[in-house]
Protein backbone atom coordinates (compact mmCIF):
# COMPACT_ATOMS: atom_id res chain seq x y z
CA UNK A 1 0.00 0.00 0.00
CA UNK A 2 1.31 3.46 -0.92
CA UNK A 3 2.03 5.83 1.92
CA UNK A 4 -0.19 8.91 1.92
CA UNK A 5 1.16 12.44 2.26
CA UNK A 6 -1.07 15.47 2.80
CA UNK A 7 0.33 18.88 1.85
CA UNK A 8 -1.37 21.90 3.39
CA UNK A 9 -0.51 25.21 1.78
CA UNK A 10 -1.25 28.58 3.40
CA UNK A 11 -0.37 30.35 0.15
CA UNK A 12 -1.60 30.37 -3.47
CA UNK A 13 -0.10 27.42 -5.37
CA UNK A 14 1.14 29.85 -8.02
CA UNK A 15 3.67 31.21 -5.51
CA UNK A 16 5.67 27.96 -5.76
CA UNK A 17 6.65 27.78 -9.39
CA UNK A 18 8.36 24.39 -9.00
CA UNK A 19 5.50 22.80 -7.07
CA UNK A 20 4.60 20.27 -9.76
CA UNK A 21 8.17 19.00 -9.88
CA UNK A 22 8.20 18.66 -6.09
CA UNK A 23 5.00 16.59 -6.17
CA UNK A 24 6.53 14.37 -8.85
CA UNK A 25 9.56 13.76 -6.63
CA UNK A 26 7.26 12.43 -3.90
CA UNK A 27 5.28 10.29 -6.31
CA UNK A 28 8.51 8.87 -7.73
CA UNK A 29 9.29 7.65 -4.22
CA UNK A 30 5.97 5.81 -4.07
CA UNK A 31 3.94 8.31 -2.07
CA UNK A 32 0.31 9.15 -2.77
CA UNK A 33 0.10 12.94 -2.55
CA UNK A 34 -3.01 14.87 -1.52
CA UNK A 35 -3.35 18.66 -1.48
CA UNK A 36 -5.57 20.37 1.05
CA UNK A 37 -7.90 22.82 -0.73
CA UNK A 38 -7.79 25.58 1.92
CA UNK A 39 -5.01 28.15 1.73
CA UNK A 40 -4.70 28.81 5.47
CA UNK A 41 -2.68 27.69 8.46
CA UNK A 42 -4.95 25.09 10.01
CA UNK A 43 -6.23 25.50 13.58
CA UNK A 44 -6.70 22.34 15.63
CA UNK A 45 -10.34 21.92 14.61
CA UNK A 46 -9.30 21.81 10.94
CA UNK A 47 -6.44 19.39 11.62
CA UNK A 48 -8.91 17.07 13.35
CA UNK A 49 -10.72 16.74 10.01
CA UNK A 50 -7.66 15.38 8.18
CA UNK A 51 -7.77 11.78 6.84
CA UNK A 52 -6.90 9.26 9.55
CA UNK A 53 -4.57 7.10 7.43
CA UNK A 54 -1.75 9.55 6.65
CA UNK A 55 1.93 8.65 6.78
CA UNK A 56 3.07 12.28 6.71
CA UNK A 57 1.99 15.89 6.46
CA UNK A 58 3.93 18.72 4.87
CA UNK A 59 2.52 21.86 6.44
CA UNK A 60 2.79 25.50 7.42
CA UNK A 61 1.90 26.53 10.96
CA UNK A 62 -0.91 24.00 11.36
CA UNK A 63 -1.77 23.38 15.02
CA UNK A 64 -0.57 19.86 15.87
CA UNK A 65 -1.73 18.89 19.36
CA UNK A 66 -1.66 15.51 21.07
CA UNK A 67 -5.37 15.14 20.29
CA UNK A 68 -4.77 15.75 16.59
CA UNK A 69 -1.92 13.23 16.51
CA UNK A 70 -3.96 10.58 18.29
CA UNK A 71 -6.61 10.82 15.61
CA UNK A 72 -4.07 9.68 12.96
CA UNK A 73 -2.38 6.58 14.42
CA UNK A 74 -0.46 5.95 11.18
CA UNK A 75 1.23 9.38 11.24
CA UNK A 76 5.03 9.20 11.22
CA UNK A 77 6.20 12.61 9.99
CA UNK A 78 5.25 16.27 10.43
CA UNK A 79 7.47 18.17 7.98
CA UNK A 80 7.22 21.89 8.67
CA UNK A 81 7.60 24.45 5.89
CA UNK A 82 9.76 26.85 7.87
CA UNK A 83 12.15 26.93 10.78
CA UNK A 84 9.64 27.53 13.59
CA UNK A 85 7.89 24.65 15.31
CA UNK A 86 5.93 26.34 18.09
CA UNK A 87 2.69 25.19 16.40
CA UNK A 88 3.66 21.55 17.00
CA UNK A 89 3.56 19.80 20.37
CA UNK A 90 7.01 18.26 19.96
CA UNK A 91 6.82 16.43 23.30
CA UNK A 92 3.58 14.74 22.25
CA UNK A 93 5.06 13.90 18.85
CA UNK A 94 8.12 12.34 20.47
CA UNK A 95 5.98 10.24 22.79
CA UNK A 96 4.11 8.96 19.71
CA UNK A 97 7.33 8.40 17.71
CA UNK A 98 6.38 11.04 15.14
CA UNK A 99 9.29 12.87 13.51
CA UNK A 100 9.11 16.68 13.54
CA UNK A 101 11.18 18.18 10.73
CA UNK A 102 11.89 21.85 9.97
CA UNK A 103 13.85 23.72 7.30
CA UNK A 104 16.58 25.82 8.94
CA UNK A 105 18.61 27.81 6.46
CA UNK A 106 16.38 27.09 3.48
CA UNK A 107 15.29 30.69 3.03
CA UNK A 108 17.08 32.49 5.84
CA UNK A 109 18.55 35.06 3.45
CA UNK A 110 15.04 35.87 2.18
CA UNK A 111 13.75 36.58 5.70
CA UNK A 112 16.85 38.64 6.49
CA UNK A 113 16.25 40.63 3.31
CA UNK A 114 12.73 41.45 4.53
CA UNK A 115 14.05 42.50 7.94
CA UNK A 116 16.50 44.89 6.28
CA UNK A 117 13.73 46.23 4.04
CA UNK A 118 11.62 46.93 7.12
CA UNK A 119 14.51 48.68 8.84
CA UNK A 120 14.90 51.00 5.86
CA UNK A 121 11.16 51.50 5.31
CA UNK A 122 10.44 52.36 8.95
CA UNK A 123 13.55 54.45 9.50
CA UNK A 124 13.30 56.43 6.26
CA UNK A 125 9.49 56.65 6.45
CA UNK A 126 8.97 55.16 2.99
CA UNK A 127 5.31 54.22 3.49
CA UNK A 128 4.49 57.56 5.09
CA UNK A 129 6.25 59.35 2.23
CA UNK A 130 4.14 57.51 -0.32
CA UNK A 131 1.00 58.55 1.56
CA UNK A 132 2.13 62.19 1.68
CA UNK A 133 2.62 62.28 -2.10
CA UNK A 134 -0.87 60.88 -2.67
CA UNK A 135 -2.49 63.30 -0.21
CA UNK A 136 -0.43 66.46 -0.63
CA UNK A 137 3.29 67.12 -0.47
CA UNK A 138 4.41 67.08 3.16
CA UNK A 139 8.00 65.99 3.83
CA UNK A 140 8.87 63.09 6.15
CA UNK A 141 12.02 62.46 8.17
CA UNK A 142 13.48 59.60 10.18
CA UNK A 143 16.75 57.94 11.22
CA UNK A 144 19.23 56.54 8.69
CA UNK A 145 20.73 53.08 9.16
CA UNK A 146 24.21 54.07 7.96
CA UNK A 147 26.80 53.87 10.72
CA UNK A 148 24.23 53.06 13.41
CA UNK A 149 24.20 50.20 15.92
CA UNK A 150 22.15 47.15 14.99
CA UNK A 151 21.11 44.83 17.80
CA UNK A 152 20.20 41.29 16.75
CA UNK A 153 18.27 39.15 19.21
CA UNK A 154 18.98 35.56 18.19
CA UNK A 155 22.08 35.14 16.03
CA UNK A 156 21.01 32.01 14.15
CA UNK A 157 20.86 31.50 10.39
CA UNK A 158 18.59 34.50 9.74
CA UNK A 159 20.45 36.80 12.10
CA UNK A 160 23.76 35.87 10.48
CA UNK A 161 22.39 36.66 7.04
CA UNK A 162 21.25 40.04 8.31
CA UNK A 163 24.80 40.70 9.50
CA UNK A 164 26.07 40.02 5.98
CA UNK A 165 23.42 42.23 4.38
CA UNK A 166 24.12 45.31 6.51
CA UNK A 167 27.88 45.31 5.94
CA UNK A 168 27.51 47.92 3.20
CA UNK A 169 25.86 50.26 5.70
CA UNK A 170 28.87 50.14 8.03
CA UNK A 171 26.68 49.30 10.98
CA UNK A 172 28.10 48.30 14.32
CA UNK A 173 26.47 44.96 15.17
CA UNK A 174 25.77 43.72 18.68
CA UNK A 175 23.89 40.54 19.48
CA UNK A 176 22.16 38.67 22.26
CA UNK A 177 22.12 34.87 22.09
CA UNK A 178 22.25 32.29 24.91
CA UNK A 179 24.39 30.08 22.64
CA UNK A 180 26.82 32.52 21.03
CA UNK A 181 28.74 31.53 17.90
CA UNK A 182 32.05 33.11 18.82
CA UNK A 183 33.75 32.13 15.56
CA UNK A 184 31.14 33.93 13.43
CA UNK A 185 31.18 36.89 15.80
CA UNK A 186 34.96 37.15 15.55
CA UNK A 187 34.89 36.99 11.75
CA UNK A 188 32.29 39.78 11.51
CA UNK A 189 33.24 42.03 14.41
CA UNK A 190 30.10 41.32 16.44
CA UNK A 191 29.93 42.01 20.17
CA UNK A 192 27.67 39.82 22.31
CA UNK A 193 25.84 41.74 25.03
CA UNK A 194 23.31 41.00 27.77
CA UNK A 195 19.81 41.77 26.50
CA UNK A 196 19.39 44.92 28.60
CA UNK A 197 22.64 46.38 27.28
CA UNK A 198 21.67 45.56 23.70
CA UNK A 199 18.36 47.37 24.14
CA UNK A 200 20.10 50.44 25.58
CA UNK A 201 22.79 50.68 22.90
CA UNK A 202 20.96 49.74 19.69
CA UNK A 203 19.48 52.15 17.17
CA UNK A 204 17.81 49.33 15.25
CA UNK A 205 16.75 46.05 16.87
CA UNK A 206 15.82 42.96 14.86
CA UNK A 207 14.38 39.85 16.51
CA UNK A 208 15.30 36.42 15.13
CA UNK A 209 14.86 34.01 18.03
CA UNK A 210 12.52 31.08 18.61
CA UNK A 211 9.29 31.41 20.59
CA UNK A 212 9.51 29.34 23.77
CA UNK A 213 8.08 29.58 27.27
CA UNK A 214 11.25 31.48 28.22
CA UNK A 215 11.17 33.98 25.33
CA UNK A 216 7.43 34.69 25.21
CA UNK A 217 6.87 38.38 25.93
CA UNK A 218 10.60 39.04 26.23
CA UNK A 219 10.12 42.51 24.73
CA UNK A 220 7.64 44.20 27.03
CA UNK A 221 7.12 47.41 28.99
CA UNK A 222 10.46 47.16 30.79
CA UNK A 223 12.34 46.54 27.54
CA UNK A 224 10.74 49.52 25.83
CA UNK A 225 11.78 51.66 28.78
CA UNK A 226 15.41 50.81 28.04
CA UNK A 227 15.31 51.57 24.31
CA UNK A 228 16.39 54.84 22.67
CA UNK A 229 13.68 57.36 21.70
CA UNK A 230 14.73 57.13 18.02
CA UNK A 231 15.12 53.34 18.01
CA UNK A 232 13.36 51.07 15.52
CA UNK A 233 12.16 47.55 16.40
CA UNK A 234 11.71 44.83 13.76
CA UNK A 235 10.13 41.41 14.34
CA UNK A 236 10.21 38.78 11.59
CA UNK A 237 10.33 35.86 14.05
CA UNK A 238 7.21 35.13 16.11
CA UNK A 239 4.52 37.49 17.36
CA UNK A 240 4.49 36.16 20.90
CA UNK A 241 8.01 37.44 21.51
CA UNK A 242 6.63 40.97 21.90
CA UNK A 243 4.01 42.12 24.39
CA UNK A 244 1.71 43.80 21.86
CA UNK A 245 -0.04 45.94 24.47
CA UNK A 246 3.31 47.29 25.64
CA UNK A 247 4.36 47.86 22.02
CA UNK A 248 1.17 49.80 21.34
CA UNK A 249 1.81 52.17 24.24
CA UNK A 250 5.50 52.57 23.37
CA UNK A 251 4.61 53.60 19.81
CA UNK A 252 1.56 55.67 20.74
CA UNK A 253 3.53 57.61 23.32
CA UNK A 254 6.57 57.88 20.99
CA UNK A 255 8.86 56.13 23.44
CA UNK A 256 10.50 54.59 20.37
CA UNK A 257 10.54 55.93 16.82
CA UNK A 258 8.81 53.07 15.05
CA UNK A 259 8.46 49.35 14.47
CA UNK A 260 7.93 46.80 11.73
CA UNK A 261 6.03 43.58 12.38
CA UNK A 262 5.75 40.62 10.06
CA UNK A 263 4.28 38.41 12.79
CA UNK A 264 1.62 38.76 15.48
CA UNK A 265 0.48 36.99 18.62
CA UNK A 266 -2.80 36.17 16.87
CA UNK A 267 -2.82 35.65 13.10
CA UNK A 268 -4.47 36.97 11.05
CA UNK A 269 -4.29 40.21 13.01
CA UNK A 270 -7.85 40.94 14.22
CA UNK A 271 -9.47 43.97 12.52
CA UNK A 272 -10.15 45.37 16.00
CA UNK A 273 -6.46 45.37 16.97
CA UNK A 274 -5.33 48.77 18.28
CA UNK A 275 -2.06 48.25 16.41
CA UNK A 276 -3.92 49.22 13.24
CA UNK A 277 -4.38 52.75 14.59
CA UNK A 278 -0.66 53.52 14.67
CA UNK A 279 1.03 55.59 11.98
CA UNK A 280 4.56 54.62 13.06
CA UNK A 281 4.07 50.87 12.68
CA UNK A 282 4.70 48.95 9.45
CA UNK A 283 2.67 45.73 9.16
CA UNK A 284 3.13 42.66 6.95
CA UNK A 285 1.05 39.43 6.82
CA UNK A 286 3.71 36.93 8.04
CA UNK A 287 5.31 37.43 4.68
CA UNK A 288 9.05 37.78 5.30
CA UNK A 289 9.90 34.45 3.68
CA UNK A 290 7.51 34.91 0.79
CA UNK A 291 9.34 35.59 -2.42
CA UNK A 292 9.18 33.27 -5.42
CA UNK A 293 12.71 32.12 -4.63
CA UNK A 294 12.00 31.81 -0.93
CA UNK A 295 8.84 29.74 -1.33
CA UNK A 296 10.47 27.36 -3.80
CA UNK A 297 13.42 26.91 -1.44
CA UNK A 298 11.49 26.31 1.78
CA UNK A 299 8.73 24.09 0.33
CA UNK A 300 11.32 22.10 -1.58
CA UNK A 301 13.37 21.66 1.60
CA UNK A 302 10.34 20.42 3.57
CA UNK A 303 9.55 17.85 0.87
CA UNK A 304 13.18 16.74 0.61
CA UNK A 305 13.32 16.39 4.41
CA UNK A 306 10.37 14.01 4.24
CA UNK A 307 11.99 11.97 1.47
CA UNK A 308 15.30 11.75 3.34
CA UNK A 309 13.59 10.65 6.53
CA UNK A 310 11.59 7.99 4.67
CA UNK A 311 14.86 6.79 3.11
CA UNK A 312 16.37 6.32 6.55
CA UNK A 313 18.51 9.46 6.52
CA UNK A 314 18.85 12.15 9.20
CA UNK A 315 17.58 15.41 7.64
CA UNK A 316 18.70 18.84 8.77
CA UNK A 317 16.16 20.37 11.12
CA UNK A 318 15.17 17.06 12.78
CA UNK A 319 13.72 18.38 16.03
CA UNK A 320 13.28 15.10 17.92
CA UNK A 321 15.94 12.65 16.67
CA UNK A 322 15.62 10.69 19.91
CA UNK A 323 12.63 8.89 18.37
CA UNK A 324 15.10 6.90 16.27
CA UNK A 325 16.36 5.28 19.45
CA UNK A 326 12.80 4.08 20.06
CA UNK A 327 12.75 2.13 16.81
CA UNK A 328 9.89 3.50 14.79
Amino acid sequence: MKRKVLITQPWPASYVTEFDRMIESLEAKGFTVMLHPKEIDMPEEEVLQFPDDLYAVVCGSDRWTARAMDRIPSLKVISRIGVGYDSVDVKAATERKIAVLTTPGAHSHIVAEAALAMMLAVGRQMIQGDYKVRHGWEKVIGPSVYGKTLGIIGLGDIGKWLVRLVQGFRMRVVAYDPFPDMDFAGEHGITFLPLDDLLRESDFISIHTALTDETRGMIGERAFGLMKPLSVLINCARGGLIDEAALYHALKERKIFGAGLDVFDKEPLPPTSPLLELDNLLLAPHNAGTSYEGKNAVVGAAIQNLIRFADGEHPKGFRNPEILEKKI
